[in-house]
């Protein structure tokens, strides 16, 4: 059975992450696969209703990637 890994990393507290940042990052917590998306001042993180980040900056989210299990 596979595990799903979200990271959502806050760049106004600093630089954030590069791309090789962030694939060294996704294998030490042991992904296997990854794939990076936009990682501008919108991005958020979103677990069940509740917003876990900070970073979004106001700005309108046009994309979204939602994951919904059943219990």
């Amino acid at each position: 059975r596979g595990v799903l890994i979200f990271a959502a990393v806050d760049g106004k507290k600093g630089t954030g992450y590069s791309a090789l940042q962030m694939a060294q990052m996704m294998q030490r917590v042991g992904a296997h696969e990854s794939v990076m998306l936009d990682g501008s001042g919108s991005t958020s993180l979103v677990i069940n209703g509740k917003e876990v980040t900070s970073s979004n900056d106001g700005r309108l989210v046009l994309a979204n990637i939602g994951i919904r299990t059943s219990n």
